[in-house]
């Protein structure tokens, strides 16, 4: 099949273009009360619950994520990638674990839904979720 040569110009320039102006996301912390995070997870099927966990700033702290129905986190897990999908897609809750004794973890002291915006382009700096105990 013969294509034309400014067509395939045209072709390699939108394949380079598109990935850098595809929409990411920004998370914001709002606290809430443990017992909506329980509700909200006993609506999902166990195999739409995706637990992940990202250390915090200091030894010994967690961030626990919680992806409910995300089809992303989803594909992540079955491909062993928790990890990243803590990074590219947006858990709907997170809970703090602060550093205990020994710089081991202990109980949660703080839970929180996400709350997401999208916005243009993916890599400009600011985007995905700020892993600091919002001040309340």
């Amino acid at each position: 099949m013969y294509v034309a040569p400014e067509w395939k110009k045209r072709f390699w320039i939108a394949a380079f273009v598109v990935p850098l102006l595809l929409p990411g996301w920004r998370g914001e912390l709002v606290p809430v009360p443990h017992e909506e995070v329980i509700l909200d997870a006993s609506k999902y099927d166990a195999d739409d619950v995706i637990p992940a966990t990202r250390p915090g700033a200091r030894p010994g702290e967690e961030w626990h994520m919680q992806f409910l129905g995300s089809r992303w986190a989803t594909l992540f897990d079955r491909l062993n990638l928790r990890d990243f999908a803590t990074r590219v897609a947006p858990p709907k809750y997170v809970a703090h674990i602060p550093p205990g004794l020994d710089d081991l973890p202990e109980r949660a002291d703080g839970y929180f839904r996400v709350e997401t915006t999208m916005r243009w382009p993916w890599w400009w700096p600011g985007g995905g979720l700020d892993l600091r105990m919002p001040q309340r």
